[in-house]
């Protein structure tokens, strides 16, 4: 059997390999979001880069216009400060593009209107020139300083988003070396042993009585069965995956539901299963192929896991207002380490299974608004459905 990371045809572990390519793909896309093919890295949206050159031409007029009538009464120096604000607007929206464009338009419109004489490009004192050599210095650095924040937040959220795309990706991977491993070990047991039964039915120089003949034709049906079970329960857990379980609800006699389960469990015979349904138990309300399939699986379950005097109990209760189904075994219950991902698909199990019937169980009654529990000791497990019972008549 081959759990937790199958093998691949050349050798190399497939888990092993399939991570190093998830983690390859994500570097490479997180190089291609800082540096887009063609255009330098700040450029990453062309809307940005638009809005912040309209900033960068509008705004320090709109400033200018609004300070001008105070030119008179408040130090020069003071314009130039307020005057970075549409700089750092504009390298903040668009990067350094529309920034620059915010110092030449915002050191112009300082010159112009807060720099005697006014309306001209001439500057008449040398404190005035010094002030406007400042503020463009000191526009020019805080421009930078907001690009370069702008492009290690951008960075940041890459690396984030590449990190999420190898998660998701060594998550698929997971599932895909589970489901090599439910191919090698519940798929190629039973066709193992029917290989090997039918090699020993064919044999020419082995003369069997017909017990021995009876045992091996009992083994190929059982493990045929077995195949059958292992791959209508990969499909239902595809079904599901995809979101294609299609619930067509009927009233449903709980005793023929559980009869007709029965029926299609080769052990459930008798002296194995005992049935118990309390008077009075309304009709179901389900769809009778998924709740059979549901239920099937845990008598399946739980006849693996008895011993073979001990029967298998299920039973059948009102709750509330729906129907409660139990399946109790005897076996040695459930390991506490199974409890977290008890419902939940590709999982190895102490018994070396992958948890499909119990994914498919937990999934097709959701689909029916019910729900799945369990109870477990030493003494056994107790699975327990809560499945919706006929509607009452509007009175």
């Amino acid at each position: 059997m081959i759990s937790g990371r199958a093998a691949g045809t050349d050798g190399t572990p497939n888990g092993r390999v399939t991570t190093a390519m998830a983690r390859r793909a994500a570097d490479r896309a997180e190089d291609g979001a800082e540096t887009p093919p063609g255009r330098p890295d700040w450029l990453t949206s062309s809307a940005r880069t638009w809005w912040g050159l309209a900033v960068a031409f509008v705004l320090p007029v709109v400033f200018a216009l609004v300070l001008m009538p105070f030119r008179d009464t408040v130090e020069g120096a003071v314009f130039g400060l307020l005057m970075l604000v549409p700089t750092t607007l504009a390298a903040a929206i668009g990067g350094p593009v529309p920034a620059a464009v915010a110092v030449v338009v915002g050191s112009t419109a300082h010159n112009l209107m807060f720099t005697q004489p006014y309306m001209t490009l001439r500057v008449a004192d040398t404190t005035d020139v010094t002030g406007l050599v400042v503020h463009i210095v000191v526009a020019v650095v805080v421009s930078l300083v907001v690009v370069r924040e702008q492009r290690a937040a951008r960075r940041a959220e890459t690396r984030e988003e590449a990190a999420a795309r190898v998660r998701l990706l060594e998550e698929v991977d997971r599932v895909r070396t589970a489901i090599l491993g439910a191919v090698s070990h519940d798929l190629r047991t039973p066709l193992a042993a029917i290989a090997a039964a039918g090699s020993e039915l064919q044999a020419s120089d082995v003369a069997f009585s017909d017990d021995d003949r009876a045992v091996l034709a009992a083994t190929i049906t059982e493990q045929a069965r077995r195949l059958d079970r292992t791959v209508a329960n990969l499909l239902d857990a595809g079904r599901l995956e995809a979101g294609q379980v299609d619930v067509q609800s009927e009233a449903v006699d709980v005793r023929d539901l559980v009869e007709e389960c029965l029926a299609g469990v080769p052990d459930a015979t008798t002296h194995r299963v005992t049935v118990e349904v309390q008077p009075g138990t309304p009709p179901l309300w389900v769809d009778p192929v998924l709740i059979e399939s549901a239920l099937r699986n845990l008598v399946d379950n739980a006849l693996r896991h008895s011993p073979p005097d001990h029967p298998v109990e299920v039973s059948a209760f009102p709750a509330g207002g729906g129907v409660a189904l139990t399946v109790r075994d005897h076996g040695p219950g459930l390991p506490p380490t199974d409890d977290d991902h008890l419902f939940d698909a590709f999982q190895t199990r102490r018994d070396g299974g992958i948890g499909l019937g119990l994914a498919i169980c937990a999934g097709f009654v959701a689909a029916h608004g019910g729900s799945i529990d369990v109870v477990t000791g030493p003494d056994g497990s107790c699975f327990e459905l809560v499945l919706p019972a006929v509607p009452e008549p509007d009175e």
